[in-house]
Formats: C-alpha cells, structure tokens, sequence
C-alpha cells in the first residue's frame, strides 16, 4: 500500500500540484481511493490479465480502434471487462443501453477472439463496482449504433448540441449554426 501512496506523491509534484486546502482535500480523497481501491483488489477472486489492452477491429467498412482499462480472468475461467471511472456512479439500470461496455464486449470477440462474462464500471473515488452481465448486451443494436455513429463521422453529420457550459468553451463558436440562435 504504501507503494501506491509513494507513487501518488510522486504524481502529484510532478503535476504541480501544491498544499491549498482544496488540493490537500483532493490529495486526501485520493488517498482514500487508492486505500479502498488496494483492499478490494486484494479481496476479489478475479485475476488482471491485461491493462490498457488495445483493440482494433473491422466492423462494415469502418476500423474500430481503443483500449479497455482493465481485463480480468474470472475464477470460472472467464473474463470481465472494466473500465475505470472517476465519476458519480450510475446505476446498473441506467447502463443497459451503454456503448461503452457493450461496444468493449463486441471488441473483446473480434479483436482478441474473448468472449466476456461480464464488463464493469469501476468508480474509484467512491469504490463502487457496478457489473453488466454480457447476458444483458443486444449485440445487434451495438453494430447497429456503431454503424449509424461511424456513418454520420463519414459524412461529415455533425449536429451541434448546444449548452451553456460547452458553447462557452467551444473553438467554433464563430461558425456554429447553434451559435446563431
């Protein structure tokens, strides 16, 4: 453990990060993660096999390139796909109709020739795993979606999707149709 909070450090002076309240409270929080993120990972029966496992597959005319955070064997022999998240977790239900994980599923098969039992978010701020059973994953509907996204890439069909938060930063602000509005 202590390893882990040496690397932390490390981390964090070299990102020039200093000693405000905010980024003690930060450092803290992160501490705290790495702490409950090592007592997991010691309990858990799955075993990592691959981090940072890069895909590249064919799907119709389009090549599909990423890389899945995490792979683990499960004791069955199966595996599980997880991507880390530092974000508010999201509940199983809201999931089933993510791309992410499924897409991850899809690359899994035709990448590495792995069938996955199973893919996960992992949100490490708040140590919570939330698990999607590949049982729950429509296979059609994700080369659908992937094939109407890459379609809309090649044409050139990018629709604005304006907010205040995202237009205030926007580098196109000056030729955006929505910015017209």
């Amino acid at each position: 453990m202590q390893e882990l909070l040496d690397l932390l450090e490390t981390s964090w002076r070299r990102s020039g990060l200093g000693d405000s309240d905010e980024e003690r409270q930060l450092k803290a929080k992160a501490q705290e993660a790495l702490r409950l993120y090592e007592a997991r990972t010691r309990e858990e029966e799955s075993e990592p096999v691959w981090f940072e496992k890069p895909f590249q597959f064919r799907l119709g005319e389009h090549t599909l390139r990423g890389r899945v955070d995490r792979v683990d064997r499960l004791p069955g022999g199966g595996y599980e796909l997880i991507d880390y998240k530092t974000g508010r977790p999201r509940p199983a239900e809201e999931l089933r109709e993510d791309v992410q994980l499924s897409l991850y599923a899809l690359a899994a098969r035709e990448a590495w020739e792995v069938e996955s039992e199973r893919q996960s978010y992992h949100y490490v701020l708040d140590d919570s795993k939330v698990p999607l059973p590949a049982a729950e994953i429509d296979r059609d509907w994700i080369r659908e979606t992937v094939l109407e996204v890459a379609g809309g890439i090649s044409s050139q069909g990018f629709e604005p999707t304006p907010s205040i938060a995202a237009c205030s930063i926007c580098d196109f602000q000056i030729a955006c149709p929505a910015a017209e509005r």
